[in-house]
């Protein structure tokens, strides 16, 4: 027991000591609050997320994302549908990007899967949240399903300038078939 009341003591005097030598020196210690030790993360999603429609409608849904304080400067979609009931799958920017890039636009329609990478400017970043892109398709006249879904697959990236921004969560979408 006075080994413990020993090193207690010990442990008391230098804390005190540290502090005492920080207060005589001036040194301030820099505050991390949780909102800056919290990592930046993105999130994205289809707006709306759930639609009904009809076999042999075409359709448009935005891809949103919203990643904070960093507004991506490249953003890579890969999304993944069934091609029983789907057709027609493609993905544009919203609007008429006249400096975007667009690195990568492929549509495998018979597994589904449909690659799409865009380039912005480093001066025309996304803003946050954005609708940068649309998803468009068709319900397949013949489908027998009535609900179907799109949904993102893990190589789905969104960068600021080289450096990735995780992406925490993305939603997909369900779309429900009237006959």
């Amino acid at each position: 027991m006075p080994i413990f009341l020993l090193l207690l003591s010990l442990c008391i005097l230098i804390i005190y000591a540290q502090t005492t030598i920080r207060k005589e020196n001036n040194i301030a210690l820099p505050v991390v609050t949780p909102a800056q030790s919290k990592p930046i993360e993105s999130t994205i999603n289809f707006i709306p997320h759930e639609i009904y429609t009809n076999a042999g409608q075409n359709y448009q849904v935005g891809i949103q994302i919203n990643s904070q304080s960093r507004h991506p400067t490249l953003l890579q979609l890969e999304l993944a549908y069934d091609p029983t009931a789907l057709t027609e799958v493609s993905i544009t920017p919203k609007v008429p990007l006249p400096n975007a890039n667009i690195l990568l636009n492929n549509n495998d329609e018979k597994n589904g899967r449909i690659s799409y990478a865009i380039n912005f400017p480093p001066n025309q970043p996304i803003s946050s949240p954005d609708t940068p892109v649309v998803l468009k398709f068709k319900v397949k006249d013949n489908t027998l399903q009535e609900q179907t879904t799109l949904f993102f697959l893990p190589k789905t990236a969104a960068l600021y300038k080289g450096i990735n921004i995780p992406i925490k969560i993305a939603y997909g979408i369900k779309i429900f078939i009237k006959k």
